[in-house]
């Protein structure tokens, strides 16, 4: 099992957050391969951000990936398709991860403060 990084230029989060990341398309994935993981990233608000990570299943040229996931998707050479039964919403992961701390170090400044 490899690791890939994908970068989603096209990315919409009005249109695409919190739905399955099913699919990744592009024309470099000629490396990649069953059982690989694709960790996909954009940008949101000019900071990267995690969308999340697809388990591969098949790599497929784009006639296959018509016949398997519809006519609307991206247009590329090629589609990794995830495993099935691992598909996970899109969950955009910076942003809560940035949540988190910023709550984690309110709270350590409050407890300094002196009483």
């Amino acid at each position: 099992m490899r690791h890939f990084l994908q970068y989603w230029r096209t990315y919409n989060p009005e249109k695409e957050y919190d739905t399955p990341l099913n699919f990744a398309a592009s024309g470099q994935f000629e490396r990649v391969q069953a059982g690989d993981i694709l960790w996909s990233v954009a940008l949101k608000e000019h900071r990267l951000t995690l969308l999340g990570r697809l388990v591969v299943g098949d790599v497929v040229g784009r006639k296959d990936a018509v016949k398997r996931l519809g006519k609307n998707i991206y247009g590329a050479a090629l589609y990794a398709l995830s495993k099935p039964g691992t598909e996970r919403d899109i969950i955009e992961a910076a942003g809560r991860v940035l949540k988190q701390r910023s709550q984690a170090a309110q709270e350590r400044l409050e407890g300094l403060k002196s009483p």
